[in-house]
């Protein structure tokens, strides 16, 4: 993933900024806007990527009786080293937690 995929722009940042100048009411809000409008872009790019790295990574079968298996918990469609690994460089522990 590009950085660029995951920050604001300046130019968007700087027109947060200016739009809401002291005599706007939502003026001591606009840091608040810009790291809202943050959170969305890092969210999403973060989605974007976990769902491309699933799709090229899944074992997958159009048969209906993949289909059944993989319901019924027989089927893993993710080697499961590979996907520890990946959640580990995503920072995210893989362990079943209750």
């Amino acid at each position: 993933m590009k950085a660029t995929n995951t920050v604001m722009d300046k130019k968007d940042i700087e027109a947060i900024v200016e739009r809401y100048t002291a005599q706007d009411a939502r003026y001591p809000q606009r840091y608040l806007i810009i790291a809202r409008a943050q959170a969305t872009i890092s969210f999403v790019a973060g989605i974007r990527e976990a769902v491309r790295w699933m799709k090229n990574n899944s074992f997958h079968s159009n048969s209906v009786a993949f289909h059944r298996a993989v319901e019924e918990g027989q089927v893993n469609i993710f080697n499961d080293r590979e996907l520890q690994a990946q959640l580990k460089k995503w920072g995210i522990d893989g362990t079943a937690s209750s």
